[in-house]
């Protein structure tokens, strides 16, 4: 059984499936307490999903599971109760218009943070937090009267949930008018006190972030060195979704953006550069802006095929931890003129500790096992969990502590989440057994950061990955796994691997690859000609000093041509 589920499955499939058979059961049975019980899972589910930050989102469900409420009623009722089905029907045209609503609010009252805005107090009510928990109290109104109906019969019950959801409908409609009308008077006005607080702050720089929920490490890995630069930058994200988090991290200004009009208007004359962590597709809309200068950081240094995506030409600049940063790009057909390349390190290493970590006599060894997600198609396919019991079950036999560390999307895939839990169950029950300390879940993955986790191990078994470049960077030992089966190509297509002992798609050297790490360990030398390669040849003690000096530099001048 899962621990824990899949959360991306458990949106796009569970939810809609719930609202459909809820309303399925509602339209040809008389079974209403089973559809009640449907639709209410569904709209629980689609809360817990998106908690304050999901309107315009999940629609159809939502309108299907109050569907399903209502025609229940409407089949199991002796007479009509005609207050509920016009506040059903009003909440269906209400969270039917929340995709329009979200635009026009987030238009002409962005959500910002640690900007001197003076806002009404209509202003600061209506965004699109609040209205999506109006909505959601709505909705549990109507269910809960829905429920009342059925069993005591209670108009007056039905009449207050329709005065709640007819005040709401009338003022949603005053902000959809508000807002058109000041899309009428001028094109694209937006929020005009964003704008010039931004003015006012005059940041050097912004950094753009678009992505998916719990894309958010990308950022936060880079946020640290932001703040030490000392100059004042702005963080235009493009999704509320993402806000929180980021929120928490940094002391700096942030603005939720959704639309490219908006960003537009926040690039004031003072911001001369924009750096961007990832290749979300929205980058492309700022690129145009000719007089700033782009700058692509990506969110850890590997050989995966998004480390020398296509995409990076567009950019002014591209900055890489080493040689084999640009090497990558140019050995796989991406033309990219040099002169775009900067070598700057990755500052993130700096709390690594290079060298073997000192144990105490009778410690028993850590394992660092650290694999990452399927991608987004096969080829892109570099995650060895479906090989991980062979990893564990041979780790696990030779008295080692095991430190599991996982990529953040891991479980939006059924298959990996439940080969996830299958490997914590084995170390779950060796630590009951044996009294050894393994680690896994939030215990390496949110109380610790990846360099602790490097520092805290002696070897660590890695997927094509950032996580296996960093671990490099502490000279220990380290195999790498082959997913693909590449095979002979497997040290062309990803160099890395050459200072590795790789474990074959099968698992079926694991015990050599152990004996090697714990024991043997014959590529040392080689392992440190090629942590040059790919991490650079730059003093430990000023390697955050490196990146900054870099980073100053895109600002501190005009725009590179292009």
């Amino acid at each position: 059984m899962f621990r824990r589920f899949p959360p991306k499955l458990l949106y796009v499939l569970s939810t809609s499936s719930l609202a459909v058979l809820g309303l399925a059961v509602a339209l040809t049975t008389a079974q209403a307490w089973l559809a009640i019980a449907f639709a209410l899972a569904a709209l629980v589910l689609s809360w817990t999903q998106h908690r304050w930050d999901g309107l315009g989102e999940n629609l159809t469900p939502r309108c299907l599971a109050v569907a399903a409420l209502l025609t229940t009623t409407l089949r199991t009722s002796d007479s009509v109760d005609l207050p509920l089905l016009v506040t059903g029907v009003m909440l269906l045209g209400i969270i039917a218009l929340e995709q329009v609503l979200y635009v026009a609010v987030t238009t002409n009252n962005l959500h910002t943070l640690r900007l001197p805005i003076e806002r009404t107090v209509m202003s600061r009510v209506i965004g699109p937090r609040n209205t999506y928990r109006l909505v959601t109290a709505l909705t549990g109104v109507v269910a809960a009267a829905t429920i009342a109906s059925l069993t005591i019969g209670s108009t007056a019950l039905s009449l207050a949930a329709g005065a709640l959801v007819l005040a709401s409908g009338v003022a949603f409609l005053a902000c959809m008018a508000l807002a058109w009308k000041q899309r009428r008077s001028a094109a694209h006005a937006g929020d005009a006190a964003v704008y010039q607080a931004v003015a006012d702050y005059r940041p050097r720089f912004a950094i753009h972030f678009a992505g998916p929920a719990g894309s958010e490490y990308q950022l936060l890995m880079w946020l640290p060195y932001f703040d030490q630069l000392g100059d004042n930058y702005l963080i235009i994200m493009r999704d509320l979704v993402l806000f929180d988090r980021i929120s928490k991290a940094t002391d700096a200004p942030i603005v939720i953006a959704p639309g490219i009009s908006q960003v537009e208007k926040l690039l004031c004359p003072s911001v001369k550069s924009v750096f961007y962590v990832n290749h979300a597709m929205q980058n492309s809309q700022l690129i145009r802006f000719g007089h700033l200068t782009h700058i692509q950081l990506m969110h850890g240094d590997s050989d995966k095929a998004v480390s020398r995506n296509p995409v990076s030409a567009m950019y002014d600049q591209v900055f890489v931890a080493g040689q084999a940063g640009i090497d990558r790009y140019h050995n796989h057909g991406v033309d990219i003129p040099e002169r775009k390349f900067r070598i700057v390190g990755r500052p993130q290493l700096h709390p690594i500790t290079v060298g073997p970590r000192a144990r105490a006599e009778g410690e028993k060894p850590i394992v660092l096992y650290t694999p990452t997600w399927t991608g987004l198609s096969a080829d892109a396919n570099y995650s060895s969990l479906h090989i991980s019991r062979h990893i564990i079950k041979e780790l696990l036999s030779r008295d080692v502590v095991v430190w599991l560390r996982n990529h953040p999307y891991t479980t939006y895939n059924a298959a990996s989440a439940r080969q996830l839990t299958e490997i914590e169950e084995m170390l779950e029950a060796d630590a009951a057994a044996t009294g050894r300390a393994h680690r896994w879940g939030e215990a390496t993955s949110g109380a610790v950061s990846l360099a602790d986790c490097i520092n805290a191990a002696d070897v660590a078994i890695s997927d094509i990955s950032g996580a296996a470049s960093d671990w490099m960077y502490s000279n220990k030992p380290f195999a790498l796994t082959d997913p693909l089966n590449k095979g002979d190509d497997y040290e062309k297509d990803f160099p890395i691997s050459r200072a590795a002992y790789v474990i074959d798609s099968q698992a079926s050297n694991i015990a050599a690859v152990v004996t090697e790490l714990l024991e043997t360990d014959s590529l040392a030398q080689v392992r440190s000609e090629t942590r040059l390669y790919y991490l650079g040849d730059i003093d430990p003690n000023k390697c955050v000093e490196h990146f900054l000096d870099h980073a100053r530099a895109t600002y501190a001048a005009e725009a590179t041509p292009r």
